[in-house]
């Protein structure tokens, strides 16, 4: 059996060229020979001769806990090496490599379709034992070449990775800046919105892409933005959202009418007071931004209000922490079952990011309307599993998120005008409309969605076409205000 041993290998130099080679299979467990030498003239200085040294350790072999892991990770005793990450000077810093994500990571023609940008090559197809057999690091802009050991895919290779490349290999927090993944938030009550709201030109918006730079930054930050001037014909609404991705199409159709008819089968069709809610949560994949073209509005009463539920949440966080919890794991069922349609869905009011580098989790998104809940799975015979507990606990947290958002201080209500589209972020702001005198007027709303991948798309081409840093929009702070 190969010895078990952890190395790590540094290269230490002054010049525009550094260079590490890795070693054959070990003679000793405890030591690496001296392995390379390399010359580097500096423009200051005689010739320099750098040493590149490899250090490393075995543990144990009689170690309980070692050999526990050697028969999990090798049952059939085949041998383990522990020699599989490379470690590498940037700047004044090292960043530590597996080889296999490295290897993996190549972007080369070889590995990556210049045409289709896509991997011609599966993960679990490279050797186990692949290694870096020569490192070389470029000092003017810091990126690294690799000479692979290995004939994987048949030739012998060569893989270059840029400074940024690496980086993001190797912080979570790099990576999710450089698809912009991490923009700041704001967290708004009636005041912040009324002194921060947008309305923006149609026509700059359907121009000018650094003004829809700008409305798709006002969505990550507020959620809610608006449009004016707007051609009242019945395709504008399609326009608008087109201008950001595809039309995301549901059973209401690729856009829809917001009117009050006879025997309606949504309580939008209606004159009726509709609360607080976000749409189509019976879907597995509800879309993440609406867009609503005011066509008509001649109707006594029928505004529009808003919140914003990534605020209620916080809030909640902050002053209870069981009310927190239990938002974030108790399941509630959404469902439509009309006309025909039968959707249902099961998932908890709050959504956490997952994959982030803060230790506080940023909020992903809200899963909130009353109108299209359905009943409560809680059954009677999983009691003795606290079903029923969990079930009170969820109601009070309810209680409070619906008070925070019922709060007159915390909404900001408009009577959106012929002309207007109002846009918002379907998984985070609430809407809302007031009941109205049918008789009074006419009242015609145009609707459209566009899904989160298409909006967020968007929002990543032009934020590299302007070359928007992304430190300038994410930082570390999860939001900007809260109060």
């Amino acid at each position: 059996m190969r010895p078990i041993t952890r190395a790590v290998a540094q290269t230490v130099g002054v010049g525009n060229a550094r260079s590490v080679a890795s070693l054959s299979p070990l003679s000793s467990p405890h030591s690496f020979p001296v392995s390379s030498w390399s010359y580097h003239r500096c423009p200051y200085s005689t010739a320099r001769k750098t040493t590149i040294t490899f250090t490393g350790s075995s543990p144990d072999d009689r170690d309980p806990i070692r050999q526990k892991l050697k028969l999990l990770i090798d049952p059939g005793n085949r041998g383990i090496s522990w020699d599989k990450r490379l470690s590498i000077k940037l700047g004044s810093s090292f960043v530590t490599l597996d080889h296999l994500l490295l290897r993996d990571a190549c972007n080369c023609p070889r590995c990556v379709d210049p045409s289709t940008k896509q991997k011609l090559f599966q993960t679990q197809d490279i050797p186990i034992d692949i290694r870096p057999q020569h490192v070389t690091t470029d000092a003017e802009d810091d990126s690294v070449t690799v000479t692979w050991s290995t004939n994987f895919m048949g030739i012998a290779h060569v893989s270059h990775y840029s400074n940024h490349l690496l980086r993001r290999l190797t912080s979570l927090r790099t990576s999710l800046r450089a698809r912009n993944d991490d923009l700041n938030y704001v967290l708004w009550d009636k005041a912040i919105m009324e002194k921060d709201v947008q309305f923006i030109s149609y026509k700059d918006y359907m121009e000018n892409d650094e003004i829809l730079l700008f409305t798709l930054q006002q969505l990550v930050s507020y959620g809610l933005v608006f449009l004016k001037d707007v051609p009242k014909d019945e395709e504008s609404v399609a326009r608008i959202a087109e201008r950001v991705g595809y039309i995301q199409q549901s059973f209401y159709g690729r856009t829809w009418d917001v009117k009050s008819v006879p025997n309606p089968k949504n309580i939008a069709y209606t004159p009726l007071h509709l609360g607080l809610h976000m749409d189509l949560l019976y879907y597995a994949s509800p879309p993440a931004l609406q867009f609503l073209h005011c066509l008509e509005n001649t109707v006594t009463g029928g505004s529009s209000y808003f919140a914003d539920s990534f605020r209620a949440v916080e809030l909640i966080r902050i002053n209870s922490r069981n009310a927190f919890s239990s938002l974030t794991a108790f399941p509630v069922n959404f469902h439509y079952k009309n006309d025909s349609q039968h959707y249902h869905y099961t998932r908890p009011t709050v959504v956490l990011q997952e994959n982030t580098h803060l230790n506080r989790k940023r909020i992903d998104h809200v899963n909130y309307s009353p109108p299209f809940q359905a009943p409560f799975d809680v059954p009677t015979d999983a009691d003795e599993r606290g079903a029923a507990s969990k079930w009170r606990q969820f109601y009070h947290a309810l209680v409070i998120f619906g008070d925070l958002i019922g709060r007159e201080e915390n909404q900001f209500e408009l009577r959106l005008k012929e002309g207007e589209c109002v846009v918002f972020q379907n998984r985070r702001v609430l809407h809302a409309r007031r009941g109205f005198d049918a008789e009074s007027g006419d009242r015609w709303l145009k609707g459209a969605y566009v899904g989160g991948d298409a909006y967020r798309s968007k929002l990543r081409v032009l934020m590299e076409k302007f070359r928007k840093k992304p430190d300038i929009f994410g930082t570390d702070m999860e939001y900007s205000y809260i109060y």
